[in-house]
């Protein structure tokens, strides 16, 4: 009995630290090897490739347009607009499904906190839209700060059920990146990519907590849905199979 449950403790572990490793080379090894590949090529400027396209194309005077114009900061917003996305689906489905009303709450809350992130990214509003009705950035970024303590108050009892080391080190990117956004103002090669590699790098971890938090509450909604069809379709087959009673005079 021993031997049997240590093996089975073995393989749960095996498979626990495999899917540690997909989990955490999926949110990080991409974003990092284009980080890589943008800081070693030597033909475009390494802003073009990681500011907003509309900022690039300003810097780019008699030079407008590329594709690749604002790549990483593209990649940024369809990893946000991904997260919210999936976040407000999933909440929509735990109403329908009457699930725990904690998990739409969380899920909702998520999903309409990240898009709007994603809308102040593809818009540029903390950076070109709030000042020109005369609110700084850090006013701004205080009052994002706020909103996601909101966020966390409102749901830390569901965001401690998942893996929140992703959630602590997609906070820590991104602040590292505020931080050097506001702090620091150079526009030299090595702050480009610290600011913007710190950012994309948080993005994705921020991605990588919610979608897997949605998949392992819809696998939990699924699996029970299928325990319940499987039970319903082993009563009607008992009662099928039951010979009738034949009356006694018979």
């Amino acid at each position: 009995m021993q031997r049997v449950r240590f093996s089975e403790v073995t393989r749960a572990t095996r498979v626990q630290w495999a899917q540690n490793v997909w989990l955490y080379g999926l949110t990080f090894v991409p974003p990092l090897m284009l980080l890589a590949i943008m800081a070693m090529q030597t033909v475009v400027p390494i802003a073009y490739l990681t500011k907003d396209p509309l900022a690039v194309a300003e810097l780019a005077k008699g030079e407008c347009c590329s594709v690749y114009y604002g790549l990483l900061s593209n990649f940024g917003v369809l990893l946000w607009c991904a997260t919210a996305a999936i976040c407000l689906f999933t909440a929509l489905l735990c109403l329908s499904k009457r699930t725990k009303i904690s998990d739409a709450v969380f899920f909702a809350a998520a999903g309409m906190f990240t898009g709007w992130l994603m809308l102040d990214d593809f818009f540029l509003v903390h950076e070109d839209v709030f000042p020109a009705f005369g609110i700084s950035q850090p006013l701004t970024y205080a009052v994002y700060a706020g909103l996601a303590i909101s966020y966390f108050a409102l749901s830390w009892k569901k965001i401690i059920t998942y893996r929140t080391n992703l959630l602590i080190a997609a906070l820590a990117f991104l602040g590292a990146s505020v931080v050097l956004d506001v702090i620091l103002h150079s526009e030299s090669t090595t702050h480009i990519l610290l600011e913007d590699g710190a950012k994309i790098l948080g993005i994705s971890a921020w991605a990588a907590f919610h979608i897997e938090a949605a998949y392992l509450v819809l696998s939990k909604q699924s699996q029970s849905i299928r325990v319940k069809l499987a039970g319903s379709v082993s009563r009607a087959g008992a009662a099928s199979t039951t010979p009738a009673e034949l009356p006694r005079g018979a």
